[in-house]
């Protein structure tokens, strides 16, 4: 298989990516310096894919993870190119194509979720609340923050900075992830962020191509370094995320997996799932702001890639 991982090819995205982007790699992908890529969900910049990964053998999957929040309506609005401005207020958004059939041996990847769930303020994602607010079973509410609930210990509240998060908030964000590997095929990565979402829940992950017992071939997002991949931003937005590999990203493994894109997603609902990006089948109870309960699964609304490093790709299409 072609290794695209080139010098050349890091030049190149450096011009055409927005917003930062890739430094170099030396020779062999033994070693190298990524700078983040933001984006506005799983191969998403606005509406349109990032990257393409024909000589990787896969057409990996664009899943929109944010929208543009609609006051008057029931769903965002899609992001694109007229409405990826500053002021843009970024809201819960359910992409379709996680509920059609995709191609494949798979079914849907998840079902539609309640709409009063759609169109939500990134803030104002229900969260498990306090033990008198039904979170001993799971139930999520929307929490007030500090500035506007009382000085007692409940009601449980949320120690998000007050307004909205907007595109401009989410566009600053920015990054670079240094890997290099070790003579036994191991490797050190380690990822320097600022500009995150203050305080947020986020988690890390790697965008992998492998292949299943049938010998096709798919993207499957995997917890970038093992469980637990968590990480907190500070009051101002800045992490680090270390970690020892027993691979070197560059190169592909013994079972042809290839690792696409490393990525940082913010969780809306303050809540990590180990493993998966967010419980997407399992079904919920919410309580709306005024007090009326209802069921439903999450559908993969709470994850949001907002900062991507690609290792392993074609070229980027941004440009084209």
């Amino acid at each position: 298989m072609k290794k695209i991982f080139n010098f050349r090819n890091l030049l190149l995205c450096a011009l055409t990516l927005p917003l930062a982007h890739i430094a170099h790699a030396e020779q062999g992908s033994r070693s190298g310096i990524v700078k983040g890529v933001v984006v506005t969900g799983a191969n998403d910049y606005c509406g349109k894919a990032i990257w393409s990964f024909e000589d990787q053998g896969i057409n990996a999957t664009q899943i929109r993870q944010l929208g543009a929040y609609d006051a008057g309506g029931e769903r965002a609005n899609l992001l694109d190119a007229d409405n990826c401005k500053s002021d843009t207020v970024l809201a819960s958004f359910h992409d379709p194509v996680l509920s059609f059939d995709p191609p494949g041996p798979p079914g849907p990847i998840t079902s539609e979720p309640d709409v009063r769930l759609q169109n939500i303020p990134l803030r104002d994602i229900p969260k498990v609340a306090g033990i008198f607010q039904g979170g001993t079973a799971g139930v999520r509410n929307f929490l007030g923050t500090a500035t506007n609930t009382p000085v007692n210990p409940f009601p449980a509240i949320s120690s998000a900075k007050e307004g909205d998060i907007t595109f401009k908030d989410w566009s600053s964000a920015k990054g670079v992830l240094t890997y290099r590997c070790r003579a036994d095929g191991t490797a050190r990565v380690r990822v320097r962020m600022q500009n995150l979402i203050p305080n947020g829940v986020y988690s890390m992950w790697g965008i992998w191509k492998t292949p299943l017992p049938n010998g096709i071939f798919v993207d499957v997002p995997v917890a970038f370094g093992g469980v637990p991949n968590a990480i907190v931003p500070d009051s101002r937005g800045r992490v680090k995320f270390e970690r020892d590999l027993a691979f070197c990203p560059g190169k592909e493994t013994p079972d042809e997996s290839t690792l696409l894109w490393v990525t940082a997603a913010y969780h809306s609902d303050s809540s990590l799932y180990a493993g998966v990006p967010d419980a997407a089948n399992t079904t919920h109870t919410f309580v709306d702001k005024d007090g009326n309960a209802f069921d439903s699964n999450l559908g993969l609304m709470v994850h949001h890639e907002q900062l991507a490093f690609p290792i392993n790709f074609t070229r980027s299409l941004l440009s084209e």
